[in-house]
């Protein structure tokens, strides 16, 4: 079971991260005191849809102006292959494509959709800034049927220069496309140093109808744009109407100018969304000037639609309950430290993995910064603490940080609570970078790797105010190793814990 469990993991893109119980010489009290601690954009002509699905967006006051280059407009029809065309393979149906029917198309090459193809291309664009290689991306896609769901829709993004030649062809799939419905599809793509794409081209494949098995309702609000410095994001709190919590979804991002263009896009991965239980999203999103304008189209995937299923099948459901959190920003750097300890409460089943979403939220409901990960595994009436720090957006404070944990699976395991221990623990004091550091011993009978560590600050009224990650790269079986940790507390603690635990549940006996 846990084997299989794993393999279905394998679609997670998340980062490490995970945490163990400590044992009784594994806290120690601290004295108290002050913590120290010129551009290329591609701008199509949109058509409108039958019926178009309305995502949420929201304007951008005041947004830098955009000086467009060059240009990519949409023919009125696309070119039908001739019949002395080479045949398609049988095994792939041809291609739709959004691309001008002129001499400065390379290949692919465009053809019509077949017969009854539900797919339509509404609009598609790009910019580039000349002196770097990123083109940012984004193109609205939708499904005419408005019975059955298109599965399995493939794309290709042809980027061309000035002389028709392809400069770079990028490639993607889209899981699912929900019957009726209008997405946005959005990225970013690298040429090879100098390259200039002076046009894009959009490609799409169909891939099957069919009817879909579940019907969840997905809403976005408070959609937020921060130009953080080289590393843009756009945010927003998604929440389901659906009687499970969906697991993993593809959240895409689309910029638009000021006279509606697609300057930009990009995409992440959202672990899962409670049912009536809001949860922010970061989406990273580049562009040539400030849009005007975001979308933010979370959709479900063929692993949310397999997790369902699975949920219903299964006899035994995860019970992991946050039993504690806290946090507190890092004065003059505006970090914000925070850290919560997990319970699983089955007393002979194991959780694996744990997946978690941290989010902080401004006082109007803006998410400010977000940070979604896992843990291998909860062993059976296990606590375990979990801690990390992120940054807010530049002028903006946090008014609570709340933290969301969901486990995916349960299995039988005979390997108990406290594999890992630590001790030694004391709190280093820097006015930089103040740090826990503490021994990590291995009471398995085998070595480990990749031991990933969490610390937990606590103040005088033992609320949680911080914490931090490291990794020991090895602890021998039987022995031991020392760890520090860099800690992100808003003033100094009282008390530190640290928490260890395997990076993989397959390191266990």
């Amino acid at each position: 079971m846990r084997l299989a469990m794993l393999r279905t993991f394998g679609l997670l893109l998340v980062l490490f991260s995970a945490a163990c119980s400590s044992l009784p010489d594994n806290a120690t009290d601290v004295p108290t005191g002050e913590a120290t601690t010129p551009a290329q954009v591609g701008v199509p002509e949109a058509t409108t849809p039958p019926a178009p699905i309305e995502p949420t967006s929201t304007p951008i006051d005041n947004p830098a102006p955009i000086a467009p280059i060059a240009t990519s407009i949409p023919p009125p029809a696309p070119i039908q292959s001739s019949p002395t065309s080479p045949a398609e393979p049988t095994s792939a149906a041809p291609l739709e494509s959004s691309a001008t029917a002129t001499a400065l198309v390379a290949s692919p090459t465009a053809t019509m959709p077949p017969p009854g193809s539900s797919l339509r291309i509404e609009q598609w664009g790009y910019s580039q800034a000349e002196a770097y290689a990123e083109v940012s991306w984004g193109f609205l896609i939708s499904n005419q049927d408005r019975t059955n769901a298109m599965f399995d829709t493939a794309y290709v993004l042809t980027f061309l220069n000035e002389t028709g030649e392809t400069v770079k062809v990028d490639e993607g799939y889209i899981d699912v496309l929900l019957p009726g419905v209008e997405i946005g599809v959005g990225g970013s793509t690298f040429l090879a140093e100098g390259a200039i794409a002076r046009s894009m081209r959009v490609d799409v494949r169909p891939g099957r109808l069919e009817p879909l098995s579940i019907t969840p309702t997905i809403a976005v609000d408070d959609v937020a744009y921060f130009e953080r410095s080289q590393f843009p994001i756009a945010t927003g709190a998604i929440s389901a109407d659906f009687d499970l919590p969906l697991l993993d979804l593809r959240v895409y991002a689309v910029g638009f100018g000021r006279d509606g263009e697609i300057i930009g896009g990009g995409n992440t991965y959202l672990p899962f969304v409670s049912p009536d239980d809001p949860v922010g999203v970061e989406v990273s999103i580049s562009s040539v000037g400030q849009p005007s304008r975001i979308e933010l189209y979370p959709v479900i995937t063929a692993s949310t639609i397999h997790a369902d299923t699975l949920a219903r099948e299964g006899d035994e459901s995860s019970a992991v309950a946050v039993v504690d959190q806290g946090w507190s920003v890092v004065a003059g750097s505006g970090e914000i430290g925070w850290g919560f300890i997990l319970h699983n409460e089955s007393d002979d089943l194991a959780v694996e993995p744990v997946l978690y979403q941290v989010t902080a939220w401004s006082a109007d409901g803006t998410v400010l910064a977000t940070n979604a990960s896992y843990l291998a595994v909860l062993l059976p009436d296990e606590e375990l603490g979990v801690g990390g720090s992120f940054f807010a957006p530049e002028g903006e404070k946090p008014a609570r940080v709340d933290v969301q944990a969901l486990g995916r699976s349960v299995a039988p395991i005979e390997v108990e609570a406290g594999v890992l221990a630590t001790s030694e623990v004391r709190y280093v004091p820097d006015s930089f970078t103040p740090r826990v550091a503490g021994q990590v011993t291995n009471n398995l009978d085998l070595d480990l790797d990749s031991v990933a560590v969490f610390a937990i600050a606590y103040d005088a009224n033992d609320a949680i105010i911080g914490g931090g990650l490291a990794y020991v790269d090895s602890v021998p079986a039987q022995g031991a190793a020392p760890v520090e940790v860099a800690l992100a507390v808003g003033s100094e603690p009282k008390r530190v814990v640290l928490f260890a635990t395997v990076s993989s549940a397959s390191q266990l006996p």
